[in-house]
């Protein structure tokens, strides 16, 4: 996936937000930071907050993340703190709210985000990055068409 069409998805993603006025919003579900960030793993937060798009992760990641993803900031934190560092982007930003993916947030990460979040509210929310999932572009149709005809033959 090229960084043009990751970044227009980032784009459409903080239209989405300013449009419902969510100020920050956590992304868990790592389905949807692969969409967000055209990186694949099996750790990581994606966090908005003041136009800006974080990736988090652990070390096992960054680097490469650094080289291959469209993430604008890339942020390499131990797994016990990152909610400490998403919080910490949080009130760099001035944010007072973060929305998170109700479905996708285990309970004991949200007792964890919950614990950092002295003086920030959160909301459960989501499903914004499935709105955007829905709608294909292009070369996600041409996908789509290969593996119909694979799985066809």
């Amino acid at each position: 996936m090229n960084r043009e069409k990751i970044k227009l998805r980032q784009k459409k993603l903080k239209n989405l937000l300013a449009k419902r006025k969510i100020e920050s919003f956590l992304v868990s579900d790592l389905i949807n930071i692969r969409y967000l960030t055209g990186f694949n793993c099996s750790f990581g937060y994606v966090y908005y907050a003041g136009g800006e798009l974080y990736f988090f992760s652990d070390s096992r990641y960054t680097a490469e993340a650094r080289a291959k993803s469209a993430a604008g900031h890339v942020i390499q934190v131990k797994a016990n703190d990152v909610f400490d560092e998403i919080c910490g982007t949080a009130k760099h930003h001035g944010a007072s709210t973060i929305m998170f993916e109700k479905a996708n947030l285990r309970f004991e990460e949200y007792e964890a985000l919950k614990r950092s979040a002295k003086g920030i509210d959160l909301t459960p929310g989501g499903g914004l990055v499935q709105e955007l999932r829905i709608i294909k572009d292009s070369e996600e149709l041409v996908s789509i068409r290969k593996a119909s005809r694979i799985m066809d033959a």
